[in-house]
């Protein structure tokens, strides 16, 4: 079935990288979202390859199509907040990081970052 074989190949993507062959791990992406085009996994490990590369405002695309498909996804909203800091949209970071909290009360990577933003942590 298309959505197990996209499966297979995000997972075959994460480990390209992890080897640092971020390249052909996005290829393996888009191939998993050919098959699968809803697949969460495959949009959010895109998005980190993508900030991991500098493609910044590529990685805000990607993460936001992931948390379309999954809002309750903290850690996709801190990841995302990570890339519109980079970008310098420090309100959409600071909105990022407090939705991951509401998801993931006590999160200590969104706690942290708001932190370092100099913002208070609910």
């Amino acid at each position: 079935d298309d959505e197990l074989l996209a499966h297979l190949v995000v997972n075959q993507g994460v480990a390209l990288s992890r080897a640092g062959r971020r390249e052909e791990a996005l290829a393996r992406y888009d191939r998993a979202l050919k098959k699968a085009p809803q697949l969460q996994s495959a949009w959010y490990n895109r998005g980190l390859d993508e900030m991991a590369l500098g493609r910044l405002r590529e990685a805000v695309a990607s993460v936001t199509r992931a948390i379309a498909l999954h809002p309750n996804d903290a850690q996709a909203h801190n990841n995302r907040g990570i890339a519109h800091l980079r970008l310098g949209d420090t309100e959409a970071a600071r909105a990022d990081w407090m939705r991951a909290l509401e998801f993931s009360p006590g999160m200590q990577e969104a706690e942290e970052n708001l932190r370092e933003l100099g913002g208070t942590v609910p």
